[in-house]
């Protein structure tokens, strides 16, 4: 939830409602993997060539709106020690772009920015690799000096990605942090974090939920439709086996286990939310949270698209998103 709030507050675009984009805006950050464990003696810093041999390849992948506007966009993604865990590098740490380049009309153009040995990305997407070396083993040490239990817990690198349109006058620019957690194998059972996963993305009326099929409003064929000013359901689908089981160290060196909650974070390009967050741990009173929230379909005079975006996140720093278009008639 700090991270929804950091991003936010991040960068200079403007909008009312959290959950309506009306500009340049980044919904979501994907790391894969999110979190990574290492065999390290916990009585020594670990060498550079002990970091290298077990540190894995980082597949950052972003989804970045902006419907106001159909410019090119400007993008970089930094690997950087965060000042004060927020959504800025840190000026005196060590830094090094990750990736960069241009990004067409995230809503018109079918194809967005490939990582690297890839073809095809989704629209709105943007993707750079992280590869392991020097560079990334310095800003682990950088960061392990900062942490009070001494990497214990795990220590966080982030990744920092900085949006740019030029062309607007004044010119508009984000930026959104994200996390990736590196972590000793303490204790022994400790596994790293996966990604979660959202299989369907349902409409639901008059107690049916429907998937929606079409995901982006430049795929062919038709989206379903509702009448301007109609409330309706948006239901997530994931798997109960997204909700992993893990292990923490604690402070008196023993051991505890935890189950992960999914949150679901509600966006969209016009209408409104009566829950713009669901899901979550139970309430106070022991109740469960639901992860579908209502959505009013925006009051208009002709057929309108709308784009709809559910971020999904858990408790270790995975993410995962899924969209769909639903065009909105007059009644």
């Amino acid at each position: 939830m700090r991270w929804l709030a950091l991003l936010a507050l991040a960068g200079c675009a403007s909008f009312e409602d959290p959950t309506i984009v009306l500009d340049l805006r980044v919904l979501g950050v994907e790391t894969t993997p999110p979190e990574q464990v290492l065999d390290v003696d916990p009585t020594r810093q670990p060498t550079i060539d002990e970091l290298l041999s077990q540190l894995q390849p980082i597949r950052i992948r972003a989804l970045i709106a902006e419907p106001g506007s159909s410019s090119q966009l400007f993008w970089t993604m930094t690997a950087c020690v965060l000042l004060d865990m927020g959504s800025r590098c840190d000026p005196d740490g060590p830094s090094f772009e990750i990736a960069g380049g241009t990004l067409f009309d995230p809503e018109s153009y079918s194809i967005g920015a490939p990582c690297k040995g890839e073809t095809v990305e989704d629209p709105g997407t943007v993707c750079g690799m992280l590869v392991p070396d020097n560079r990334l083993v310095q800003i682990l040490f950088k960061a392990l000096e900062g942490d009070l239990t001494g990497g214990l817990g795990g220590i966080d690198v982030g990744i920092v990605l900085r949006v740019r349109d030029a062309f607007l006058d004044p010119p508009s620019e984000t930026f959104a942090a994200k996390h990736v957690r590196f972590a000793p194998r303490i204790p022994a059972d400790r596994r790293p974090n996966n990604n979660p996963n959202i299989d369907q993305l349902l409409l639901g009326r008059g107690g049916f939920g429907t998937e929606i099929m079409k995901e982006h409003c430049t795929d062919p064929g038709a989206p379903m439709s509702v009448n301007a000013g109609d409330t309706t359901t948006l239901f997530p689908v994931s798997r109960e086996s997204d909700k992993e089981e893990y292990v923490l160290p604690t402070i008196d060196g023993q051991s505890e286990r935890f189950t992960e909650f999914l949150t679901y974070q509600w966006i969209a390009t016009a209408g409104s939310f009566v829950d713009e967050v669901t899901g979550g741990p139970p309430d106070v009173f022991g109740n469960i949270r639901l992860d579908g929230t209502e959505w009013k379909a925006p009051d208009v005079d002709h057929d309108t698209l709308v784009t709809v975006w559910v971020v999904q996140r858990d408790s270790r720093y995975g993410v995962r998103w899924r969209q769909g278009c639903i065009k909105v008639v007059p009644e």
